[in-house]
């Protein structure tokens, strides 16, 4: 695909070949921006005019293309939270800390949810996050009357939710594409990580789900 521009002042038209994905609308530069760019002989200004406008929208471009990556980020994990929220309000308080196992129990796995976020959405490593937790639990051993109410859970998920939109958007595209060193595991940049808490989010929701229905009660809508 061709890029055209058009010149005021008399100057000709020049045509610059763009990668196929980039599709820009013929637009004449600004008074502002002609007068900023150093001109030479009369082709030599017109290359650096054209070079200008073209560099101009580019960079708007992939301003536009860093600015979505960092949106649709934020906009899956606000589907998950909005489910996690409608399965805290929905569980009754008495099923909330109830389970055919100690894993099934709506309260554990949503406290689990929620300090997994909380702890990944961090440039800290573990063990300096550690002091930091909101409750010094383990999702794993706490026994059920331990776990967090549910009035509490609500709180939990607006505060980790704040935390990692945050968290994506302090990173931006750039900063989300770098290699990371701590939590390996979760892939080799703050992208992966992100993505792992999404699938995270999703694989616990979906239990909790599961186990509500079994149950014979209503779990939140995807």
């Amino acid at each position: 695909m061709h890029c055209k521009h058009w010149r005021e002042m008399g100057l000709t038209l020049v045509t610059y070949r763009l990668p196929p994905n980039i599709s820009l609308q013929p637009t004449p530069p600004s008074a502002a921006r002609l007068s900023s760019v150093p001109l030479g002989g009369s082709a030599v200004s017109t290359q650096r005019l054209a070079l200008f406008a073209v560099s101009q929208v580019l960079g708007k471009e992939q301003n536009k293309m860093q600015t979505c990556i960092t949106e649709d980020l934020i906009e899956q994990f606000k589907r998950t939270w909005r489910t996690l929220r409608e399965i805290v309000e929905k569980t009754p308080e008495a099923e909330w800390k109830a389970g055919s196992d100690n894993y099934l129990i709506p309260a554990r796995l949503t406290y689990h949810i929620l300090f997994t976020a909380d702890l990944y959405a961090t440039p800290m490593s573990y063990e300096e996050y550690k002091p930091h937790r909101t409750y010094k639990l383990n999702w794993e051993t706490a026994k059920p009357e331990e776990l967090p109410s549910r009035e509490m859970m609500m709180v939990y998920i607006g505060n980790t939710e704040k935390k990692v939109n945050g968290w994506i958007q302090e990173l931006g595209s750039e900063g989300l594409l770098k290699e990371q060193d701590d939590y390996d595991w979760t892939g080799k940049t703050p992208l992966g990580r992100a993505l792992y808490i999404l699938r995270h989010n999703q694989n616990h929701i979906g239990e909790i789900n599961a186990e509500l229905r079994r149950r014979g009660l209503e779990g939140g809508k995807w």
